[in-house]
């Protein structure tokens, strides 16, 4: 079983960014968004902040802007196979003491 918890760390003030806005018309093209920091894939592996993404892809001067598929960027990625590989070495540990 997985348990997800979270909580807010720091919020930023940033301003609204169409590529996000979930409300206007969007093509059949997609581009990858990280779900956990919101990184957006400019390349394979390459991974950019959303206003520069949007630059980089130029898409500011696309109409409609494409859909929105949810990823890992590999940061993140490595961030959770980290943090799965720590729990399940702390549920050895306690299922089996004698490997603590």
């Amino acid at each position: 079983m997985i348990q997800f918890d979270t909580r807010l760390l720091e919020e930023l003030l940033r301003e609204p960014v169409a590529l996000l806005d979930a409300s206007i018309a969007r093509s059949e093209e997609q581009v990858a968004l990280c779900s956990w920091c919101k990184k957006v894939e400019v390349a394979p592996e390459r991974w950019q902040e959303v206003e520069q993404a949007m630059a980089t892809l130029g898409l500011f001067e696309v109409f409609p802007l494409p859909g929105l598929r949810h990823a890992l960027c590999g940061d993140c990625r490595e961030a959770l196979e980290r943090e799965l590989a720590q729990l399940a070495r702390r549920k050895t540990r306690a299922l089996n003491p004698q490997f603590a």
